[in-house]
C-alpha cells in the first residue's frame, strides 16, 4: 500500500502538532456513548466496486491489515532499520485496530488514491480515502474525482449536493488551513470540513495543496477531531 511520502507527513505533522499540544487523550471507545452497530448503507463489495470502476479499474487489491502486515514483515526481514520504522508506525495500530473488526486496504499503482475500510464481512462502518492530488495529472484527477462524487452519490442518495461536495469540501478545508491562512484559529477543528445525515458523518481535511483525505464513518469514535490525535497518523479510528 502507498504511504504517505515522508516530506508530506512531516508538512502534516507541523500542520497539526498546535492542535495536538491543546488535546486532551483520545476518547474511548466507552466514554463515547458509540453504538457498535451502526453501519454504512454500501456493503464492502458494492464499495469496492464503485470505487474500482468510478476509477476505471478492474481489480485493485484488496488486502487486510493483517495481511499487509505479514508481508511487509517478510519483505523488511533483511533490514532491521525499516522494519523497525515500520512496527512503529503499523505494529501497534494493527492490534489496536482488532477492536473495530476487520480492516481492509484496497490500492492499486492505477488507482488514483488509496482507501482504508473497517467492519464485519460485507458490513462496513468507516472508510478513509487518501488522495495525493500533488502527484495527479489532470486525468487521474478526473478519475479520483468521479469516483468520489459517485461514492458519496450512493452514501448520501437524497443529498442533491452530494456529487458535489469532494471538491466543494476539499476547497473549503484548504481555505481553512493554516498554511493557507497564516494564522491559527482558536477553533481547533476549523481544518476539519464536515457533512453528517442519518446518522453517518463526512470528513474532509487535507494539506494544501498536497494532499486530501475523505473520511465517512457511522461511528462516533472514528470522526477525526483534534480530541482524537493526529488525523495523518491514524489510519481509521
Amino acid at each position: 500500500m502507498p504511504e504517505l511520502p515522508r516530506m508530506i507527513r512531516a508538512i502534516a505533522v507541523a500542520l497539526v502538532t498546535p492542535l495536538l499540544l491543546a488535546a486532551p487523550a483520545t476518547m474511548a471507545l466507552a466514554e463515547s456513548g458509540d453504538s457498535l452497530e451502526k453501519w454504512l448503507p454500501l456493503e464492502r463489495s458494492q464499495l469496492v466496486r464503485s470505487l474500482s470502476e468510478g476509477s476505471g479499474i478492474d481489480r485493485p487489491t484488496l488486502q487486510t491489515l493483517d495481511e499487509y502486515v505479514s508481508d511487509k514483515r517478510t519483505a523488511l526481514a533483511s533490514n532491521p532499520e525499516e522494519l523497525k520504522r515500520f512496527e512503529k508506525r503499523w505494529g501497534e495500530t494493527e492490534r489496536r485496530l482488532k477492536a473495530e473488526g476487520t480492516v481492509w486496504l484496497l490500492y492499486d499503482k492505477m488507482l488514483p488514491f488509496w482507501a482504508v475500510l473497517a467492519g464485519r464481512g460485507e458490513q462496513l462502518h468507516s472508510l478513509v480515502i487518501t488522495v495525493p492530488v500533488v502527484n495527479h495529472s489532470k486525468e487521474e484527477s478526473k478519475r479520483a474525482f468521479t469516483a468520489l462524487s459517485n461514492l458519496f452519490e450512493a452514501i448520501y442518495p437524497d443529498w442533491n449536493e452530494a456529487e458535489e461536495w469532494p471538491g466543494k469540501s476539499l476547497q473549503a478545508a484548504w481555505e481553512n488551513s493554516p498554511l493557507v491562512r497564516k494564522t491559527p484559529s482558536d477553533d481547533h477543528d476549523s481544518v476539519f470540513v464536515r457533512w453528517a445525515n442519518h446518522g453517518i458523518t463526512s470528513t474532509t481535511f487535507g494539506v494544501p495543496p498536497d494532499i486530501v483525505v475523505y473520511s465517512i464513518t457511522a461511528r462516533e469514535h472514528c470522526i477525526p477531531a483534534h480530541t482524537q490525535g493526529n488525523p495523518f497518523t491514524r489510519v481509521i479510528c
